[in-house]
């Protein structure tokens, strides 16, 4: 397929959707974005579930992502509402999971091993759910952050309070690079079919933070236990296993060069901007 004709279907409007939207609106892409809300939008697209069971459009010139985290009580909301035929005839269909589904140590896609606890379980079941069906691509992001999303952001509007288990490494990617990943496999013949997209820059977001504030004269953060009671329980399963996750096909299969490959660097430039726009705001 050409990038010229290249048609998209997207399930969930949230944060990632919008990143991938942008982009393919730069690019003149066919955009359709499957929603349970009810939007308008003059640049693409948007339907329902509904809408999309009872379409009349030929599905097999359409590449799809599912970018729906699970419901509260696990489940698959797209696996719930859209017919198994249907999802069967996209041309190519990315899953968006978690590298939650690892277990602790290193890790890269060929870990069989996955974890069986909070979290990585419910992911991993969903996966397997997706290929009983289909045969999707999976990709395992790290904790995505951007201008918009991120912990110096929160710290800066007060949120000083930094959660910390010791020996407990970042698995980051940011969202600019997510995306460049995400279009690299739409484009590629044949990708592999489960891809970690992560920076590899093993950090401790606590010293990456403390770090920037000494830079910044900023107030030291609060450093918060993981397991302390007034963190949530979503929160602290991120923290219940430490990991290291890599990837095998990022560079090599993928040729995809990070953008942000140093997270303390790409959390630095992250800063300058952001107090740089306060100072703006209150001249």
């Amino acid at each position: 397929m050409s990038i010229k004709n290249f048609k998209l279907l997207i399930f969930g409007y949230g944060y990632l959707t919008r990143a991938i939207a942008k982009l393919s609106i730069e690019n003149n892409y066919d955009l359709t974005i499957v929603s349970r809300k009810k939007r308008k939008d003059k640049f693409f697209k948007l339907i329902s579930y509904k809408q999309l069971n009872d379409i009349k459009m030929d599905l097999k010139y359409y590449n799809a992502i599912s970018t729906v985290p699970p419901d509260e009580d696990g489940k698959d909301y797209v696996l719930k509402s859209v017919d198994a035929k249907l999802i069967n005839t996209f041309a190519k269909i990315i899953y968006i999971s978690s590298t939650s589904v690892y277990p602790g140590g290193l890790v890269d896609e060929g870990t069989r091993k996955l974890n069986s606890l909070g979290r990585g379980k419910i992911r991993s079941e969903i996966e397997k759910k997706w290929q009983d069906i289909t045969n999707p691509i999976i990709i395992r992001p790290g904790g995505i952050y951007s201008f918009e999303n991120n912990v110096m952001r929160r710290f800066l509007e007060g949120n000083q309070k930094i959660i910390f288990k010791k020996g407990h490494f970042t698995n980051r990617i940011h969202i600019e690079d997510l995306v460049g990943i995400i279009f690299k496999i739409l484009l590629l013949n044949n990708p592999p079919k489960v891809i970690n997209a992560v920076d590899e820059d093993f950090v401790i977001t606590y010293d990456v933070v403390k770090e920037i504030c000494n830079k910044f004269n900023l107030p030291n953060p609060k450093k918060i236990n993981y397991r302390n009671i007034n963190v949530s329980q979503d929160t602290r399963s991120f923290f219940e296993v430490s990991k290291q996750v890599k990837s095998k096909y990022v560079k090599k299969k993928l040729n995809y060069h990070l953008k942000h490959n140093n997270f303390s660097s790409s959390l630095t430039k992250i800063t300058k901007n952001l107090l740089k726009q306060k100072d703006e705001t209150n001249e």
